[in-house]
């Protein structure tokens, strides 16, 4: 004969009801009734429906029968029956009876909400572990420890706490802050009886762990484990690591890293779902055990379809941990091997870092960047660019560029323009420049973009520093040097000095690059027996510097090749012998390499006017001087370098007679001016502007 619950799982309903019938006119099974029921209300629909039917019906007749099989079969329908209003009042009678001499009941029962219309299945679990409060009973304390209930009444109570003798308190008090245990529990056991819970914490870690699993709802963690060592020789983070050794070694339980659950082979997905939806803790920390469920068990994953299911339902919790629901809805996708569509990633910059910050598995944070990219509105995207980490921004950077290049680019370009931080600024010129997007990204590669990089250097984090001083020894070393070159004594110093706090710079070489330099001006300037210009480099201001430079350029680039070009159209015409437009290219070309030399070597020997050296004390290039003739004329030269005379205006080669006849010359002084034009007196002195960098 088949037991109800078998008849149940085959779906054999009629039988299933004529087998019920005949169990309570004889000798009713209660558990075997219990097995049919939570099987049919399982199932739900028209199986849920008997279900409802069997209740009543088994209710009525044992009632009438006076069967004391009644008592069990209340209590095992309440655990399994949210609504019955009649199931609800027999079990009220009942407990009243039951417990006529236990002064708290009515108070139990309304704290449990059995008797105000809720759900009888929670109220009652509710209510079968207030009942466990009686008098003899063993409670825990987290501030006084294990206790045992001396008096119970109404409204009140007397415990016998370990830390704490004879300590009254109110009812609520004790329900509030204290949970039954029993009286064979590991804290109970410490109290009492402490040489036997040493012999259990030295010998016998299999059966520790099971009594504390027990204990602790089936999941244990390292902080229950240390109020048990009170007094006994062991550190709780030994004990736990042979607690893990232990479950590491029994099929029934599993190692979840920061805890060890009870959970069997058959049981992965329950564990999963109990982890899941268990509202106690916050989304992320349960998404950590659920991936620990998933992972514990490696080439037993669990069934397809349900793992799916799970994923789906993952997907649409209500919560605000949105980066933790889509980590479990990815955790489970991955698991079922099936496709699962995955809740929408958030689109908001803000929202979407606090996401991201909620998700702990690197697989599944580069898949939400990449989910990202392809839906971040364009004014989210330089924001959330800022903020990020630094490999998540080269992870959204890449999706960017594979999906939406020109968004990457424009992002690019924004942060790349502001140097206000350094770091982004380091690495957006970088990843633009390293990605061959420095057009795009409206990049210029030259001393004004080497300038930034120097002088983001010295706000910069140490690793974004090495990025930017590797930049500028390998790629933009001709800027870099250009720049040096173009920069005065005294700014060259600074920089120096800057540098000399950067460990980027002395790795890569940055700071003896600046040193040498440094080191080269100093020889080439004013030493105790020579002045700076009487050195063979050749001065100018840096704006006069920069537009021969860029004659140079113009030369090399487009009026050289385009005279080549002309010079082979010519040569396509015939004759070369008499071929007059052949011969005048061929002159252009010439002459055109003849200037660019020139330019080169000017651009060698030239240098900024060395701001440090030029004063208004003593003539020199760089200064304006007025000389007062005998007759009380006044004449007013500038002596400056070749790339900025002007004679019509009053600038004045140093280099020239006039130039030489000043340089040296004090405040004061006489000078026999070229051509027998008289003698003159030094008047005044002054630093010109462009020096002084006005």
């Amino acid at each position: 004969m088949s037991s109800l619950s078998q008849l149940a799982e085959r779906q054999r309903y009629r039988q299933l009801e004529d087998e019920w019938l005949e169990g309570i006119e004889d000798r009713p099974d209660t558990e075997d009734m219990g097995g049919a029921l939570k099987v049919l209300l399982r199932e739900g629909g028209e199986a849920a429906e008997l279900a409802g039917s069997l209740l009543s019906l088994t209710l009525e007749e044992l009632e009438n029968r006076g069967s004391p099989a009644l008592e069990t079969f209340l209590k095992v329908a309440a655990g399994l029956f949210d609504s019955s209003d009649r199931l609800r009042t027999m079990l009220l009678d009942h407990l009243r009876d039951e417990y006529l001499t236990y002064e708290p009941l009515e108070r139990m029962i309304d704290r449990s909400g059995l008797a105000r219309g809720g759900s009888i299945r929670r109220g009652w679990e509710v209510l079968r572990q207030l009942l466990r409060y009686r008098k003899g009973a063993f409670v825990l304390h987290d501030r006084f420890g294990p206790g045992r209930i001396v008096r119970i009444r109404r409204s009140s109570a007397t415990v016998d706490f370990q830390k704490a003798a004879d300590h009254d308190m109110a009812l609520e008090a004790l329900l509030d802050t204290t949970r039954p245990v029993g009286g064979d529990s590991l804290m109970v056991l410490h109290w009492k009886r402490p040489r036997q819970l040493a012999e259990l914490v030295a010998e016998e870690p299999d059966m520790l762990l099971e009594r504390l699993l027990r204990e602790h709802g089936g999941e244990v963690r390292e902080n229950h484990v240390t109020p048990l060592l009170e007094g006994i020789d062991e550190k709780p983070g030994h004990l736990w690591k042979r607690l893990r050794k232990a479950a590491a070694d029994n099929p029934e339980t599993m190692d979840l890293g920061a805890s060890i659950a009870r959970i069997s082979p058959g049981d992965l997905l329950a564990g999963a779902r109990r982890a899941l939806l268990n509202p106690a803790e916050p989304l992320a920390d349960r998404v950590t055990r659920l991936r620990a469920i998933l992972a514990s068990r490696e080439g037993e994953g669990p069934d397809g379809e349900e793992a799916a299911a799970l994923a789906r339902e993952a997907a649409e919790l209500e919560t605000p941990e949105t980066g933790a629901r889509w980590e479990a809805a990815w955790l489970l996708s991955r698991a079922s091997g099936k496709p699962v569509e995955l809740p929408a990633v958030e689109t908001a910059a803000a929202r979407a870092l606090r996401a991201l910050g909620e998700i702990s598995d690197s697989r599944c944070v580069r898949d939400y960047v990449r989910a990202l990219a392809r839906v971040l509105p364009e004014g989210e995207v330089t924001d959330l660019l800022r903020q990020m980490k630094a490999k998540r921004r080269e992870w959204l950077l890449d999706e960017l560029i594979s999906e939406r290049s020109e968004l990457a680019a424009s992002a690019l370009r924004e942060l790349a323009a502001d140097i206000r931080q350094p770091g982004l600024y380091i690495w957006s010129v970088t990843q633009a420049l390293g990605r061959g997007m420095a057009g795009s990204a409206g990049l210029q590669v030259d001393e004004g973009l080497t300038a930034g990089l120097l002088e983001a250097i010295e706000y910069a984090r140490t690793s974004e520093q090495r990025r930017a001083c590797r930049l500028l020894e390998g790629e933009l070393q001709d800027s870099l040097q250009r720049h040096l070159s173009d920069l005065d004594t005294r700014r060259l110093s600074s920089l120096a000095q800057k540098l000399e706090k950067s460990t980027a710079a002395h790795e890569t070489g940055l700071l003896l690059r600046v040193r040498r330099e440094l080191s080269n001006r100093r020889r080439s300037s004013v030493s105790s027996s020579r002045r700076f210009w009487e050195s063979e480099a050749v001065f100018a201001s840096t704006e006069a510097i920069a537009r021969r430079r860029e004659m140079a350029r113009r030369l090399e680039k487009v009026e050289i090749p385009a005279a080549a070009e002309a010079v082979g159209e010519a040569a396509s015409h015939g004759d070369l012998s008499e071929n007059a437009e052949y011969e005048a290219a061929i002159e252009r070309r010439d002459m055109l390499l003849s200037r660019l030399r020139d330019y080169k070597e000017e651009l060698r020997r030239v240098r900024p006017y060395p701001v440090s050296d030029v004063s208004s004390r003593i003539c020199s290039p760089g200064t304006a001087v007025t000389l007062a003739g005998g007759d009380g004329s006044r004449l007013s030269y500038s002596l400056v370098g070749p790339l900025d005379a002007a004679p019509e205006e009053g600038r004045i080669n140093y280099r020239s007679p006039l130039g030489a006849a000043l340089l040296g010359r004090r405040k004061g002084d006489e000078v026999s001016l070229p051509g027998g034009e008289g003698v003159c007196v030094v008047e005044s002195i002054e630093v010109l502007p462009e020096v002084r960098g006005e």
